[in-house]
């Protein structure tokens, strides 16, 4: 997360909501310049806090990678919110097709008004997920992805450089997608927040 303070909390809780509950809870705070680690102080050991400089968001995604323990590492914004059947719905995906090492899902990009979520449009192409439909543009969502760890493993680290700076998680799919299958869930599991 990098200056999150105002919405920090509303996605850890989207999180603790799971009805599959995460094994751990990483959040890298990229240099933040706000109160996102006050934000954060009522979470105690419930989640693991990592303080970085700001090296952008592949560099905050990779050390995440690096310290987490589980088989499959899952996505999020630190402004984005997932349903609380998320994880339980995309686990059923890779028992239900073993060789996926990714899986997303539709998104549903949001503003808030006064604490109200007002859908705007939903953004995902979950019909044919593959590295020749990537070509066309990215359709997968950050904060809807589930991938196994031994895929990431073998595809290596986002790539931390500047000039891919906003299309760091496009080019790891185009990458992972270059040897793996992919699957999509056409049914919107997050929430994708536009804000200033």
């Amino acid at each position: 997360c990098y200056n999150s303070a105002a919405v920090v909390a509303a996605t850890i809780e989207s999180v603790l909501a799971q009805t599959l509950p995460p094994s751990e809870i990483i959040l890298i705070d990229d240099g933040s310049t706000d109160h996102t680690v006050e934000a954060l102080a009522g979470y105690g050991d419930r989640i693991r806090l990592m303080r970085r400089g700001n090296g952008g968001p592949a560099a905050a995604r990779n050390l995440g990678i690096s310290v987490a323990g589980g088989d499959f590492i899952a996505f999020l914004a630190s402004d984005d919110l997932w349903e609380p059947h998320k994880l339980a719905r995309q686990m059923e995906e890779f028992r239900a097709f073993p060789e996926t090492a990714l899986v997303f899902s539709e998104a549903m990009m949001f503003r808030e008004e006064g604490g109200v979520k007002l859908p705007v449009s939903r953004i995902g192409y979950t019909a044919d997920p593959t590295f020749r439909q990537l070509l066309f543009g990215d359709f997968i969502p950050n904060s809807t992805v589930v991938v196994r760890r031994d895929c990431l493993e073998a595809v290596g680290p986002l790539d931390e450089s500047r000039e891919l700076l906003g299309v760091e998680d496009y080019e790891y799919w185009m990458r992972i997608a270059l040897r793996y299958r992919l699957q999509g869930i056409a049914e919107p599991l997050a929430w994708y927040r536009l804000r200033e």
